[in-house]
């Protein structure tokens, strides 16, 4: 479905060229729009800073999303390391022991890696206190 179109568009000069992309032209060639951020989201990861961008692209669709709820879990203290998660909405407290070891809202930020690099167990918990959604 086109969206109603919020802007009239008026040539200031008597001759006019212009060019369009229809909307499955466009994905076909862009990919979806959170494709695209998750893209650059994983471009700015430094942790895979040294990828080509063919590698970046091959690893885009299979991001996995989360959506979590407020006082959700992401994962406890003693889990397996298997993930690493990137923020796209939401807030996250890491904890060890009633101890707050870190807040994080940003998007686009990153947590969990060390234990997926070390093959390790989690050192600490994190828990979502705002609704959101991780890669």
């Amino acid at each position: 479905n086109d969206d109603v179109r919020q802007a009239s568009v008026v040539a200031l000069t008597p001759v006019v060229v212009c060019l369009s992309l229809n909307r499955q032209s466009f994905l076909d060639l862009l990919g979806p729009l959170e494709d695209a951020w998750r893209w650059t989201s994983l471009r700015e990861v430094e942790l895979l800073a040294t990828l080509s961008d063919s590698h970046i692209t091959q690893l885009t669709p299979l991001l996995e999303v989360q959506n979590l709820s407020k006082g959700q879990t992401v994962f406890e203290k003693g889990d397996e390391g298997d993930y690493l998660y990137i923020i796209e909405s939401g807030a996250y407290v890491i904890m060890d022991c009633d101890i707050i070891l870190a807040t994080l809202d940003q998007k686009g930020k990153v947590f969990g890696e060390l234990a997926l690099l070390n093959s390790d167990t989690r050192v600490a918990t994190c828990g979502c206190t705002k609704d959101g959604k991780l890669l």
